[in-house]
């Protein structure tokens, strides 16, 4: 898968570089995803990835969506690609509504972001808080709205920041119909939040959530 292999080995600034392809290629967007956390290494990485002309499911749209503008050391990408960076605090709802509810035909919401707070209560209140305030501006004014994915990790099966290491956990190999441990963690609140919110659309709106172990890339520290 030729998607696949460009991203994993670095070569999507190749492509992305590469003017072989005429203005206007993607034409019409059957998928129009929706970047939360567009700066962050996963963000950055599915800006890149989703408007390659031979990415599944495309051609995509792209709205990149962060707190702070595309780091400047990134390669420029083509005018002729389909992106739209949009600065937006997904903290404040208020934002939120102004900027993406707007975004009538968002199909696809890639949840890739999250904040670190002092203790794992508040990451709870806090991060459960950004994924509704997101679902809420875009869930009623996108009617071709199709997919959530949902970024978690490994903290799914071993516990929270405040309880990391101090209470019993499950052993790997980890399977995703494990219970849920009993302790705070801010992964299960924002599933919470994310099947609360599509209840309404129950049927028409699928998701997937996904925990990985390990993310490779780099990022430069926040000014």
């Amino acid at each position: 898968m030729s998607w696949w292999w460009a991203g994993a080995i670095g070569a999507v600034k190749k492509k992305l570089d590469d003017d072989s392809a005429p203005s206007g290629t993607f034409g019409k967007y059957p998928s129009v995803g929706l970047v939360i956390g567009s700066t962050g290494i996963v963000g950055m990485s599915l800006v890149d990835i989703l408007p390659l002309i031979d990415t599944p499911g495309g051609p995509w749209k792209v709205y990149a969506v962060s707190r702070r503008p595309r780091p400047s050391w990134l390669p420029a990408i083509p005018e002729s690609f389909p992106v739209q960076h949009i600065l937006c605090d997904v903290s404040n709802p208020d934002d939120v509504m102004a900027k993406l509810s707007p975004l009538t035909d968002v199909t696809h919401l890639f949840y890739v972001t999250w904040t670190d707070r002092q203790s794992e209560s508040e990451n709870i209140t806090a991060n459960g808080a950004m994924l509704r305030n997101v679902l809420a501006a875009i869930l009623p004014s996108a009617p071709n709205f199709q997919h959530v994915c949902l970024q978690t990790g490994r903290k799914h099966y071993i516990g929270g920041f405040d309880s990391y290491g101090k209470l019993t956990f499950h052993e790997p190999p980890f399977h995703e119909d494990l219970p849920r441990l009993p302790s705070p963690n801010f992964y299960y609140a924002q599933e919470d939040a994310l099947l609360e919110s599509l209840r309404p659309r129950e049927g028409a709106v699928s998701w997937s959530v996904h925990r990985p172990t390990h993310i490779f890339g780099f990022l430069l520290p926040a000014a």
